[in-house]
């Protein structure tokens, strides 16, 4: 009993002892300073790029109708458009911020800020 008495009371210590969750303030600035949404405007055109490579490689040599490889031609830039109009940084932000909040206490966030500050 004294046993459990103990554990119980270290279990009510370690709970209350809860670090500031992080601002977003702080969260912001941190994804500023990380250039994230930068990051995601090379991912896009990074897509282009490795989605042309891809279909050239599994086409191969394989000879194409006009109008096939016009659709190839045409499909990247559609597809980066579709992900830019949907996973754009207004719709994604929102997102970040709630992960971080959800993740990092407030001494972690003041830590990555030096880091990359």
């Amino acid at each position: 009993m004294k046993k459990f008495l103990f554990a119980l009371a270290i279990a009510a210590l370690a709970g209350g002892a809860r670090a500031a969750p992080a601002s977003a303030e702080s969260i912001e600035r941190l994804l500023t300073l990380t250039r994230t949404e930068a990051l995601l405007d090379t991912m896009y055109a990074s897509s282009d790029q490795m989605m042309r490579q891809s279909m050239r490689q599994t086409l191969g040599t394989r000879a194409l109708t006009a109008e096939q490889q016009r659709v190839i031609d045409e499909l990247p830039a559609k597809f980066v458009a579709t992900m830019r109009q949907d996973f754009n940084w207004a719709t994604l932000k929102p997102h970040y911020m709630r992960i971080y909040q959800e993740t990092f206490e407030q001494e972690e966030i003041d830590g990555l800020n030096a880091f990359y500050g």
